[in-house]
Order: structure tokens, then C-alpha cells, then sequence
């Protein structure tokens, strides 16, 4: 297995978009994420990411790390949810989406994203009136910066030592530089910015029934086809404040763990 490196979050600082002083259950969505990615296997270059958006917060309007979306009509990625099993560890998603303002601070982005170590980077034009009607700036461009999958191989047996939701991770709500990638994930849930989604009451039943899952992250709906691609984007209409999702994927122990959560979820 490939360890994950970790950073002391205590001692750094990114002015302009994140104090790991905060606490989790008083910062805002684009905080969570940004700390979210300085738990990824490569730290160092998500820092310097990081240091490069704070320096130029003007060129966008917000940004998400997550699994690539794909390019296909072949539909979701097979290893899109790679960063749910390893939740225990870290943050194993590939991909930075950046939302910029126009095609010129989209450019300027870009010209940054390539000190950062990137497989690839795009920029698109955003086209899509009905997704991005929450926009606050017309003409804005999306820039995808990806990096290479590290995808190994994990034993079962790993997570029945390492990873114990039963240590009641949610009665309290820590500093951003002290929380687990699951407790980020959680705290991301609850600044979903939906007013028909209660987390609160989701994360009480999750924490009564912790011997039934691994790890669970909220997201977009994972598309179909590439015609749907542009719903996976919606998270990005809410920031900084508020992540909008419409998806709560929940890794459950076995299959009858599954199908009791399922009931739960009915609720």
C-alpha cells in the first residue's frame, strides 16, 4: 500500500482561503475542500496549488477536488469513488475543477496550473445556463486540472484495524487542522446548502449504526453518459459558502449492512 503523506495543518498558513484554527462547524465549504486536499498522497503540490489560488483569489470564483468525470459516453468512471474506500486514510481524488470568472482569469489559471504538477489541464466555456443560473458572473470558463491515479490494491482485513466508526467522531466538532478526511467529508454534508436535506439528522443515524459502514462522502450524482456531465458540476454554484450535492455514497460493510442502511435511509 502507498502511504499517504501527512502535513502538520496546524503550522501552516493560506491566507485568503483557509485558517485550520477554524472550526469545523463555523467555516464554509470552500474551506472543508481545501483542507480536504492537503490530505490527497501528494500534499506538497496540492500546498503549492493552494498557495498559487490564495495569491490570486480574484482569477476564480470557487474550486472542488474530486475523481475525474468522464469525457466519454461510456458513462461514470469505474474508479470514481477510489476516494471513498481510502476516506480512512486521506483524500485520493485526481482532479481539481476551478471556477473562473472569464476566459482571460481561466488562462491566467492556467498558465499557474502548470507549475503544478498536472497529467493534463483544460479549459472550457461554460455553456450551461440552466446549471450555473446561481452563477454570479456571466462568461465564466472551468478549468480541470488532473493528475495520474495512484489506484493499489487493499486488503479487506486493513479496515477492520484501521478504520473504527465507532469512536463517535461526530460529537464534536474540532479545528480543520485536527479532522480526520471523514470527519471533513461530514462536515462538507452539512454546508450542502439544500433547504429539503436535514444532515444533521442523517449524521445522528449514521453514528447509531457506525458498525454498518466504512466511510461515506456527499457528492454529485455520478453521470450516465457525457451528456450528463455537466450535473456534476453543480457543487461549484454554492461556493464558498455552500456545497450543493444531491448524493450521499455510504461504503457499507457487507451486503446485509447495505440493505439495513437502505432501510434507514428511508427515514
Amino acid at each position: 500500500m502507498i502511504p499517504f503523506q501527512k502535513l502538520n495543518l496546524s503550522k501552516l498558513e493560506l491566507d485568503g482561503i483557509v485558517t485550520f484554527d477554524t472550526k469545523l462547524g463555523s467555516c464554509s465549504a470552500q474551506e472543508i475542500i481545501a483542507t480536504l486536499m492537503l490530505h490527497q498522497q501528494n500534499p506538497l503540490t496540492m500546498q503549492r496549488a493552494l498557495n498559487d489560488l490564495a495569491a490570486h483569489s480574484k482569477w476564480w470564483d470557487g474550486f472542488v477536488s474530486g475523481p475525474a468525470l468522464p469525457t466519454t459516453d461510456q458513462g461514470a468512471d469505474p474508479g470514481s469513488l477510489t476516494c471513498l474506500r481510502d476516506l480512512w486514510t486521506g483524500w485520493n481524488a485526481d482532479t481539481l475543477y476551478i471556477l473562473a470568472p472569464n476566459a482571460i482569469t481561466a488562462r491566467s489559471l492556467r498558465s499557474l496550473a502548470q507549475e503544478w504538477n498536472c497529467t493534463h489541464i483544460d479549459v472550457y466555456p461554460i455553456r450551461f445556463e440552466k446549471l450555473f443560473k446561481r452563477s454570479r458572473i456571466k462568461g465564466q470558463h472551468l478549468l480541470v486540472a488532473h493528475w495520474q491515479r495512484t489506484v493499489y490494491m487493499v486488503e479487506e482485513m486493513d479496515f477492520g484495524t484501521t478504520c473504527d466508526p465507532t469512536s463517535h467522531q461526530f460529537d464534536r466538532l474540532p479545528q480543520l487542522s485536527e479532522c480526520s478526511p471523514q470527519l471533513l467529508a461530514a462536515g462538507l454534508f452539512l454546508r450542502h446548502g439544500s433547504e429539503k436535506l436535514h444532515a444533521p439528522s442523517i449524521l445522528d443515524d449514521l453514528q447509531a449504526n457506525s458498525q454498518l459502514w466504512y466511510s461515506f462522502v456527499a457528492g454529485p450524482q455520478l453521470p450516465n453518459a457525457d451528456a450528463e456531465l455537466e450535473n456534476c458540476l453543480v457543487g461549484l454554484c454554492g461556493l464558498p459558502d455552500n456545497y450543493w450535492i444531491d448524493c450521499l455514497y455510504i461504503w457499507a460493510r457487507n451486503q446485509v449492512a447495505a440493505e439495513q442502511l437502505q432501510m434507514i435511509s428511508r427515514r
